[in-house]
């Protein structure tokens, strides 16, 4: 088995964003599809391999395997042998658990971003229409609860589907710019300035800073970073640094 068609992956794309592309560029209707494949292929390589990458992409990632994610580090590598590709790049697109503490939260770490494991989106993944419209990927910051906005465009990423009304989550759909509703996507509004400097400090070089001042802020305020106005008290309580430290 090979695949005909070599998908480079994106320094800053999301892991599933990846296995989905591959998928597509090698003519599978979608990951599941390859997956299934997958699946069987590994299990003929090494017994051992058998069900180490999930059929479903929303738990394909690294972290969700908590008691062997051994067998999925070494599953994806053969995944990168067959799309002849480097297993260090796509392996960098994983989020794996870390022995590092925030406080008493659980952290998983990428590359050299190391993150509480809250943070990370469960339910949904919204998008900006407008990149997706210009490379056909997910940037892994998406994937982040405090990323609400679009730092390249300056709108509010889309939430939910404007037909529908469900949360958008391009793990479900297994398309990048269509509802699992089947419904193509629409852009959102214009965002608030809170949202755009939380977004560009996470797309930046000095993120492990900020999502360590998020995640203490969630928890001395008690809030919810998912909240829609989370983003706009934190960078209140900031900008008055250290009068706000109280």
């Amino acid at each position: 088995m090979h695949f005909l068609v070599q998908t480079k992956p994106y320094p800053d794309e999301a892991f599933e964003s990846y296995l989905l592309r591959l998928a597509r560029d090698n003519s599978y209707d979608g990951y599941s599809v390859l997956a299934d494949i997958l699946w069987q292929w590994l299990a003929e390589q090494d017994h051992e391999l058998e069900g180490a990458l999930p059929l479903e992409l929303s738990k394909v990632d690294a972290y969700h395997a908590r008691q062997a994610s051994s067998f999925r580090i070494r599953a994806l590598k053969l995944v990168a042998q067959l799309a002849d590709v480097n297993a260090g790049d796509i392996l960098a697109l994983a989020w794996r658990r870390s022995n590092f503490k925030f406080g008493n939260l659980a952290a998983v770490n990428r590359n050299e971003l190391t993150i509480p494991l809250e943070l990370l989106r469960t339910d949904n993944i919204p998008v900006c229409i407008e990149c997706l419209s210009e490379s056909s990927y997910i940037p892994f910051y998406w994937h982040l609860k405090p990323y609400k906005a679009c730092h390249k465009h300056k709108t509010l990423l889309t939430i939910h589907c404007g037909e529908c009304h469900n949360l958008i989550d391009y793990r479900a759909s297994e398309a990048f710019l269509e509802c699992d509703c089947g419904c193509k996507l629409t852009s959102s509004e214009q965002l608030n300035d809170a949202d755009f400097k939380i977004a560009s400090a996470l797309a930046s070089s000095n993120s492990q800073k900020i999502v360590g001042l998020v995640s203490w802020f969630a928890k001395a305020k008690q809030l919810d970073v998912s909240d829609a106005d989370f983003n706009c008290a934190f960078v209140d309580y900031f900008s008055t640094w250290p009068d706000g430290l109280t």
